[in-house]
């Protein structure tokens, strides 16, 4: 749940000016002192450029290894969310239609030739989990 929160306050954050940012970093930094998350780790970013980075915290709290650009999160099913969002915006600009088969897009998706864009989205094509 703090996930989604601090995700929730990132996109957010990219309509702000920098000083409301630093308001955002400082309920941020908060929340790394009360021990509520371990780290938070964002970028805020348009196609040419980086608007505005935020680090803090420790990757491995056993070994106090601060965070740092190489950190990876596992987001699980809240990148679900973000995908969905991208392919819509990809629908609603033309540039792809939910109702084709999705190797229509991607050649060597390994299932069905009958499995539709909305299907994945919608989690309805059949495919199962991989994992237990």
């Amino acid at each position: 749940m703090k996930i989604i929160f601090i995700a929730s306050i990132a996109l957010i954050a990219k309509v702000y000016s920098y000083y409301q940012m630093e308001t955002v970093e400082k309920l941020l930094t908060a929340e790394l002192e009360k021990d509520k998350t371990p780290s938070v780790q964002y970028i805020i970013f348009n196609k040419d450029s980086i608007l505005y980075k935020y680090q803090s915290g420790y990757a491995d709290i056993r070994k106090a290894e601060k965070v740092s650009d190489e950190t990876t999160y596992n987001f699980f099913s809240v990148t679900k969310t973000f995908t969905a969002l991208a392919v819509l915006q990809l629908a609603e600009q033309k540039k792809i239609d939910i109702y084709q088969p999705v190797k229509k897009y991607l050649p060597s998706f390994p299932y069905s030739n009958k499995i539709t864009v909305k299907q994945l989205l919608s989690h309805t094509a059949g495919i199962a989990n991989p994992l237990p």
